[in-house]
């Protein structure tokens, strides 16, 4: 059982709802806490690096309420509508990058690319295509990220990130 707060970043009072819901024992009914990550306006995101702020909120609330805050999953990403983003391979595929790494970086144990297939491609949220480069670069992802510990994240003054990744195999495996 999951405790899915739908979408943290949509039109949602997320604190008044989740509060509510654990003032009322709701903490006590959910395995995983879950969010949707998606922006401010639920059609078009200004970027991943926006849901930073969304997911701490998210966090301090369960933490206020004593109710468990680990192993926190993503059950819904993308970048909004496609026509949000710049059609190029380098700008869909930054935001696949960019959002599985702070994800990581802000404690999931999962996050699920919303939608990763091609029947809901006339749906156009996010859509990854079959044969797509955005495929590859989430294929990629997947396999820097499968095993490797972060050790390190920090957000820099001109909003860039950096976050030390290691692994035990193959030995002394280091990755920024």
């Amino acid at each position: 059982i999951e405790l899915n707060n739908g979408s943290a970043g949509y039109n949602v009072n997320l604190s008044y709802w989740l509060t509510k819901y654990l003032a009322a024992g709701g903490g006590s009914y959910y395995d995983f806490p879950a969010l949707h990550s998606y922006g401010s306006n639920g059609t078009c995101y200004s970027g991943p690096e926006s849901y930073v702020t969304d997911v701490a909120n998210f966090k301090q609330i369960l933490v206020t309420a004593g109710a468990p805050s680990s192993n926190l999953w993503a059950t819904e990403l993308n970048w909004g509508v496609n026509t949000c983003v710049a059609d190029t391979d380098a700008v869909m595929d930054s935001w696949i990058a960019r959002y599985f790494l702070l994800h990581y970086a802000m404690g999931f144990q999962r996050a699920i690319w919303y939608a990763y297939n091609t029947s809901y491609v006339s749906y156009g949220y996010g859509t990854i295509a079959a044969g797509s480069n955005q495929l590859v670069t989430y294929q990629e992802m997947q396999k820097w990220m499968t095993g490797a510990v972060e050790s390190n994240c920090q957000q820099f003054s001109n909003s860039n990130w950096i976050c030390n990744f290691s692994r035990t195999s193959p030995s002394g495996y280091v990755a920024y």
